[in-house]
């Protein structure tokens, strides 16, 4: 058959453009130092080496990031053992039972005849990759990884404080729940400065140890509250500039303005301080070394299911508004769980456990 120029010059440009387009795919890995290694792992390295660069090529038998770098190979001759350690990146693959069996069935293919008799395993985060496979994809419950099945649902803790005069109570949600909340960092000491300073810097006309808990104390506590939860929060939630605090090792007439009273039905129940360190307010603002927690005294008395011994806490509020009410108790095996709290305020009375 004759062409023409013209036809053989179309015909060259569209295999020109046909080559052009052909995906051009590196063939080649990483450079690897063999410095001190003997024959045989070298050998075991470089055709690893080849099997990496094929799955890379070819998406056969998955698809495995180009981050994957061979560790190590550890080949033990007399023992007809031979280990590859990959990267962590290898460890990304979404690794099946079937895919498994094809990796260590192309691995031998590279390997070769001198390792047929060899075994063979491939480790990514220092594990054979056949635990990487989850065990909602083994077929056998025998071969399940039992360190990774989830917890049996456990009974909730009882919540450390309950609001028994609601006219509701959540069953579900986040009732029984007490969650420990940090909306931001706070202060801390320059040492280089000599200052208490945030340890945040200020950005963009704020400061990130300020805001979070502009909209996590009016917003985010109340409505997991309203779930059902108890929140905890190590910064100081009560947005009130007055603080008043009433302690048994108070007088009765403190200069923070509160009274301490006690009283009991019978000698049975009378009153005792306990036989280690409670709390008592000292002289803020405290040093580096003072915990107002090991101050003072707490004072204790016997549990019964009828009312027979009180404790009274009376602050001089010196403003009318809101107030955060906050207890300190002294932590023990035998103390009960549900002791009985009122707070008297301007709507009434409420009562907590």
């Amino acid at each position: 058959m004759k062409l023409n120029s013209n036809r053989m010059v179309l015909l060259v440009i569209f295999f020109l453009l046909l080559a052009s387009c052909a995906p051009r795919i590196a063939l080649k890995g990483p450079r690897y130092n063999y410095t001190g290694m003997n024959k045989i792992t070298r050998k075991v390295h470089q055709r690893v080496e080849r099997f990496l660069n094929f799955v890379w090529q070819t998406h056969t038998p998955f698809r495995m990031s180009r981050a994957v770098r061979i560790d190590s190979v550890v080949v033990n001759k007399p023992a007809k053992t031979l280990r590859v350690y990959l990267n962590k990146p290898f460890s990304d693959v979404p690794f099946r039972e079937e895919s498994v069996r094809e990796t260590y069935a192309l691995l031998h293919k590279f390997l070769g005849r001198s390792f047929r008799k060899y075994n063979v395993t491939i480790f990514s985060l220092n594990e054979p990759i056949e635990q990487l496979i989850p065990n909602f994809f083994r077929p056998d419950s025998t071969q399940f990884d039992f360190a990774r099945l989830p917890r049996l649902p456990q009974k909730r803790p009882a919540p450390v404080v309950q609001n028994v005069s609601r006219s509701w109570k959540p069953v579900d949600g986040l009732f029984n729940q007490n969650i420990g909340l940090w909306p931001s960092h706070g202060w801390y000491y320059n040492g280089v400065k000599e200052r208490w300073e945030w340890q945040r810097p200020r950005l963009f006309q704020t400061v990130e140890d300020l805001l979070p808990a502009s909209f996590v104390l009016p917003y985010l506590i109340p409505m997991l509250e309203n779930a059902g939860a108890n929140v905890f929060v190590p910064r100081e939630r009560d947005i009130q500039r007055h603080e008043v605090v009433v302690d048994n090792d108070s007088s009765a007439a403190d200069s923070n303005g509160g009274i301490y009273r006690e009283s009991a039905v019978s000698p049975d129940f009378a009153w005792s301080t306990g036989d280690s360190a409670g709390f008592a307010l000292g002289h803020p603002p405290y040093t580096g070394h003072e915990n107002p927690f090991r101050q003072g005294t707490f004072r204790q008395t016997h549990s019964d299911t009828a009312a027979t011994a009180s404790a009274t806490w009376i602050p001089n509020v010196p403003e009318t508004g809101w107030y955060s009410v906050s207890i300190a108790y002294h932590h023990a095996p035998g103390n009960v769980s549900d002791a009985h709290y009122t707070v008297y305020h301007a709507g009434g009375k409420t009562d907590f456990r």
